[in-house]
């Protein structure tokens, strides 16, 4: 996010660079996933599918698929630890 005559500005990210034993939290105000095209508003409680795309340092790619609860008006989720990993998945994944 960017200060840009006294509004807040967004950019999108290409990519998050994850680093081993640290953890890199997603929340509003900070980093975050934009949703676009939702065909319904989303309510708290709401259960939303996700897939993530990770690539390692040798250009081995895999899909993590998890659902979020939705959380609060303003549409903020929280990752629950429901998830189920395809492709190379992250076990054999080094840095």
């Amino acid at each position: 996010m960017v200060m840009a005559g006294g509004v807040m500005k967004m950019t999108p990210l290409p990519f998050l660079e994850l680093h081993p034993g640290k953890t890199l939290a997603l929340r509003p105000g900070s980093y975050h996933l934009m949703l676009y095209g939702l065909q319904q508003p989303l309510a708290a409680g709401d259960w939303l599918p996700l897939q993530l795309q990770f690539e390692t340092r040798s250009k081995r790619r895999f899909t993590l698929d998890v659902r979020a609860q939705v959380r609060g008006v303003s549409g903020a989720s929280e990752v629950r630890a429901e998830s189920a990993s395809h492709g190379h998945g992250m076990h054999g994944m080094h840095h």
